[in-house]
Protein backbone atom coordinates (compact mmCIF):
# COMPACT_ATOMS: atom_id res chain seq x y z
CA UNK A 1 0.00 0.00 0.00
CA UNK A 2 1.95 2.98 -1.16
CA UNK A 3 1.19 5.78 -3.04
CA UNK A 4 3.95 7.04 -5.93
CA UNK A 5 4.55 10.21 -7.33
CA UNK A 6 6.56 10.42 -10.45
CA UNK A 7 8.43 13.53 -11.88
CA UNK A 8 6.19 16.79 -12.90
CA UNK A 9 4.53 15.83 -15.61
CA UNK A 10 3.40 12.94 -14.66
CA UNK A 11 -0.06 11.69 -13.76
CA UNK A 12 -0.23 9.86 -9.94
CA UNK A 13 -3.59 7.98 -8.96
CA UNK A 14 -4.25 6.90 -5.68
CA UNK A 15 -7.11 4.18 -5.62
CA UNK A 16 -9.48 2.90 -2.94
CA UNK A 17 -10.98 -0.61 -3.46
CA UNK A 18 -10.38 -0.12 -7.03
CA UNK A 19 -11.90 3.20 -7.53
CA UNK A 20 -9.61 6.09 -8.19
CA UNK A 21 -10.32 8.33 -5.38
CA UNK A 22 -7.75 10.95 -6.29
CA UNK A 23 -5.82 11.69 -9.59
CA UNK A 24 -3.08 14.07 -10.36
CA UNK A 25 -3.09 15.31 -13.82
CA UNK A 26 0.13 16.10 -15.90
CA UNK A 27 -0.32 20.02 -14.52
CA UNK A 28 -0.52 18.55 -11.17
CA UNK A 29 -3.89 19.80 -10.23
CA UNK A 30 -5.87 17.15 -7.67
CA UNK A 31 -9.02 15.23 -8.77
CA UNK A 32 -11.22 14.02 -6.30
CA UNK A 33 -13.11 11.35 -8.16
CA UNK A 34 -14.83 9.16 -5.02
CA UNK A 35 -16.40 9.68 -1.77
CA UNK A 36 -13.84 11.19 0.20
CA UNK A 37 -13.46 13.16 3.40
CA UNK A 38 -13.48 17.07 2.84
CA UNK A 39 -10.20 17.34 5.38
CA UNK A 40 -8.31 14.09 5.17
CA UNK A 41 -6.55 11.89 2.77
CA UNK A 42 -6.72 8.14 4.28
CA UNK A 43 -3.77 5.69 3.44
CA UNK A 44 -4.24 2.37 5.44
CA UNK A 45 -2.43 -0.69 5.64
CA UNK A 46 0.28 -2.38 7.63
CA UNK A 47 2.80 0.45 7.36
CA UNK A 48 1.37 2.91 4.90
CA UNK A 49 3.51 5.17 3.13
CA UNK A 50 3.79 7.61 0.90
CA UNK A 51 7.07 7.67 -1.68
CA UNK A 52 8.34 10.74 -3.58
CA UNK A 53 10.63 10.23 -6.26
CA UNK A 54 13.37 12.71 -7.29
CA UNK A 55 13.47 13.91 -11.07
CA UNK A 56 16.51 12.02 -11.66
CA UNK A 57 14.95 8.63 -10.00
CA UNK A 58 17.99 8.10 -7.91
CA UNK A 59 16.83 9.02 -4.72
CA UNK A 60 13.53 8.97 -3.16
CA UNK A 61 11.68 10.74 -0.07
CA UNK A 62 9.27 8.59 2.02
CA UNK A 63 7.03 9.56 4.26
CA UNK A 64 5.07 6.64 6.81
CA UNK A 65 3.63 5.39 9.74
CA UNK A 66 5.82 2.94 11.41
CA UNK A 67 5.74 1.70 15.08
CA UNK A 68 3.36 4.13 16.28
CA UNK A 69 5.35 6.91 14.83
CA UNK A 70 5.60 9.24 11.77
CA UNK A 71 8.64 8.55 10.15
CA UNK A 72 9.91 11.05 6.84
CA UNK A 73 12.67 8.84 5.33
CA UNK A 74 15.43 9.52 2.86
CA UNK A 75 17.07 7.26 0.63
CA UNK A 76 20.47 8.83 -2.08
CA UNK A 77 20.69 5.28 -3.97
CA UNK A 78 16.32 5.12 -4.34
CA UNK A 79 15.97 2.23 -2.41
CA UNK A 80 17.48 1.68 1.22
CA UNK A 81 16.25 3.78 3.89
CA UNK A 82 18.86 4.81 6.53
CA UNK A 83 18.15 8.62 7.46
CA UNK A 84 15.40 9.61 8.98
CA UNK A 85 13.25 11.71 11.14
CA UNK A 86 10.83 9.97 13.84
CA UNK A 87 8.07 11.60 14.94
CA UNK A 88 6.90 9.82 18.26
CA UNK A 89 4.18 9.55 20.40
CA UNK A 90 6.57 9.34 23.36
CA UNK A 91 9.87 10.55 21.65
CA UNK A 92 11.27 12.08 18.38
CA UNK A 93 14.52 10.38 16.76
CA UNK A 94 17.10 12.24 14.61
CA UNK A 95 19.20 9.46 12.53
CA UNK A 96 21.63 11.65 10.60
CA UNK A 97 23.99 14.47 11.03
CA UNK A 98 21.63 18.02 11.53
CA UNK A 99 22.36 21.45 10.87
CA UNK A 100 19.92 23.80 12.70
CA UNK A 101 19.87 27.62 11.51
CA UNK A 102 18.99 29.86 14.04
CA UNK A 103 18.30 29.69 17.62
CA UNK A 104 17.72 26.02 19.34
CA UNK A 105 15.19 26.87 22.62
CA UNK A 106 14.45 23.83 25.32
CA UNK A 107 11.65 25.61 27.51
CA UNK A 108 11.32 23.77 30.52
CA UNK A 109 13.45 20.66 30.02
CA UNK A 110 16.45 18.52 29.90
CA UNK A 111 19.22 18.24 26.95
CA UNK A 112 20.66 14.53 27.47
CA UNK A 113 23.55 13.69 25.38
CA UNK A 114 23.87 9.87 25.44
CA UNK A 115 27.12 9.21 23.94
CA UNK A 116 28.35 5.96 22.93
CA UNK A 117 32.36 6.70 21.81
CA UNK A 118 34.33 8.14 24.68
CA UNK A 119 35.54 11.35 24.74
CA UNK A 120 32.64 12.52 22.25
CA UNK A 121 31.38 15.44 23.47
CA UNK A 122 28.82 18.74 23.08
CA UNK A 123 31.05 21.34 20.75
CA UNK A 124 30.14 24.73 20.14
CA UNK A 125 32.44 27.06 18.26
CA UNK A 126 34.22 30.83 18.36
CA UNK A 127 31.99 33.25 16.48
CA UNK A 128 34.04 32.86 13.15
CA UNK A 129 32.29 29.39 12.99
CA UNK A 130 35.63 27.51 12.14
CA UNK A 131 37.32 27.30 15.71
CA UNK A 132 36.30 25.35 18.58
CA UNK A 133 35.64 27.22 21.33
CA UNK A 134 34.64 24.90 23.95
CA UNK A 135 33.38 20.88 25.21
CA UNK A 136 31.96 19.18 27.56
CA UNK A 137 33.03 15.93 27.19
CA UNK A 138 31.95 12.53 27.96
CA UNK A 139 33.21 9.22 29.29
CA UNK A 140 32.70 5.73 30.53
CA UNK A 141 33.37 6.97 34.54
CA UNK A 142 33.39 10.89 34.59
CA UNK A 143 32.65 14.25 32.45
CA UNK A 144 34.96 16.67 31.77
CA UNK A 145 35.22 20.31 30.45
CA UNK A 146 37.60 21.88 27.92
CA UNK A 147 37.55 25.94 26.72
CA UNK A 148 40.04 26.52 24.22
CA UNK A 149 41.18 30.41 23.30
CA UNK A 150 41.94 30.65 19.28
CA UNK A 151 41.81 26.96 18.89
CA UNK A 152 43.93 25.77 21.98
CA UNK A 153 42.78 24.47 24.90
CA UNK A 154 43.46 26.96 27.66
CA UNK A 155 41.26 25.26 30.56
CA UNK A 156 40.26 21.48 31.59
CA UNK A 157 38.54 20.78 34.63
CA UNK A 158 38.20 17.29 34.84
CA UNK A 159 36.26 14.75 37.30
CA UNK A 160 39.51 12.38 38.01
CA UNK A 161 42.86 13.96 36.59
CA UNK A 162 44.40 17.11 37.60
CA UNK A 163 42.44 20.48 36.02
CA UNK A 164 44.20 23.17 35.35
CA UNK A 165 42.33 26.66 35.12
CA UNK A 166 45.56 29.32 34.25
CA UNK A 167 43.79 32.65 34.10
CA UNK A 168 42.08 32.02 37.03
CA UNK A 169 41.07 34.92 39.18
CA UNK A 170 38.98 35.21 42.68
CA UNK A 171 37.37 37.91 43.81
Amino acid sequence: SQVRFGAIGDNAIIKSGGTTALSLDTSQNAVFTASVKATQIEIESGVPSILFDETDVTANWRNRVQSGGYRIQYASDGTTFVDYLTLGASANTIEKETTFKGDVVVDGASITIDTDTAGSSLTWKESDSSTTAGQLRGYANRGDIYLYASGVKKTEISASTDSFIPALHIG
